[in-house]
Formats: structure tokens, C-alpha cells, sequence
């Protein structure tokens, strides 16, 4: 967690009052030391339902804000270990099966319950041609805004993409 100073100290009287601003987590290290500066910096959010799995990703480094759906939880941890995702906030409670799919994908699992979601005025959000990536979307919407609320401004429009609609052309 990150302290600061929340008064202005020709104000204060005595100890000038501190509070945590931002809570930094591996998808929301914004330390250019701590990151390659040729690698994104994705935090990735995964809500269920019944027609799926749907998937919002967001880089806080460049503002880069993406969402998509998948037909199984497999093809959307497969999506995170191809982007190298860093953390994952999962809509709902986390069961051992989860837990494991993060393990095996390098990923940090954090939870959100769907009650807390936000929109927080996301650009584009209505034009999504789904539900479920608008939920994906709130949910990371919703945990940046809990964790790093200075970040959300710097979010570009949410963008849907198709996850088969390009070339790889160098696999590492």
C-alpha cells in the first residue's frame, strides 16, 4: 500500500494526516523499473455466465483497455498466458479449479464480488455486442477503482476484439 499526505502541512496540527492512496498489485505496478519497458503491464478481469467466459484487459502503463468472450474458462486462461497477464480479478467467489488455472498460468487471482461493480463512466462500454464483456469490464473497472482510483482516468475507450483475428508472428 501507498501512504500520503492527505492535508496540507502548513495546516496541520502536529502529525500531518496520511492515508493509503493506492494499493499496487502486479497488474497495477506502475514502477518503470519493475517492468520492461517493451512488455505491457496487464491487469485482466474474468467474469462467468451462462453464455461463457468473458474477458477485459487493461495496461494501466499505457491506458490500453480491451475486452472479449470465450466459450470456456480454458480458452480465457489460454488468452492470459499468451498476453502474460500478471493479475486476474475474477468476478464471484474463487474455487480450487480456479486457483489452479491461475497457478498454472503464472497469473495473481484476485476476487470482486459483482455487487461492487462500477461502471465509473467507461467510454464505449454501451457498444460492446455483449453483457458479458461489459461485466468483465466493470469488474476491472470496479477493483482498479478500488485499488488505484487515479488510473481510471487514464483508461482509453474499451475496445472488443476478436482473439483469433490476428497473426502471431513470433511466439516466444
Amino acid at each position: 500500500a501507498v501512504c500520503e499526505q492527505v492535508e496540507d502541512p502548513k495546516h496541520a496540527k502536529g502529525v500531518v494526516k496520511r492515508a493509503v492512496t493506492h494499493v499496487v498489485t502486479p497488474g497495477v505496478n506502475m514502477d518503470s523499473e519493475a517492468i520492461p519497458a517493451h512488455l505491457p503491464n496487464y491487469l485482466g478481469a474474468l467474469f462467468q455466465d451462462e453464455e461463457g467466459s468473458h474477458f477485459a484487459l487493461a495496461d494501466v502503463t499505457t491506458g490500453e483497455f480491451r475486452a472479449t468472450s470465450f466459450g470456456s474458462l480454458e480458452a480465457a486462461f489460454s488468452e492470459c498466458r499468451r498476453l502474460g497477464v500478471r493479475e486476474l480479478v475474477f468476478a464471484g467467489e474463487m474455487d480450487d479449479s480456479l486457483r489452479e488455472r491461475a497457478e498454472k498460468s503464472s497469473v495473481l487471482l484476485s476476487c470482486i464480488s459483482p455487487e461492487e461493480f462500477q461502471s465509473n463512466g467507461i467510454e464505449g462500454l454501451d457498444e460492446l455486442p455483449a453483457e458479458g464483456p461489459s461485466n468483465a469490464a466493470e469488474c476491472l473497472v470496479s477493483y482498479l477503482g478500488r485499488v488505484h482510483p487515479k488510473v481510471l482516468p487514464t483508461l482509453a475507450r474499451i475496445e472488443f476484439y476478436m482473439p483469433d483475428s490476428g497473426m502471431i508472428l513470433e511466439e516466444e
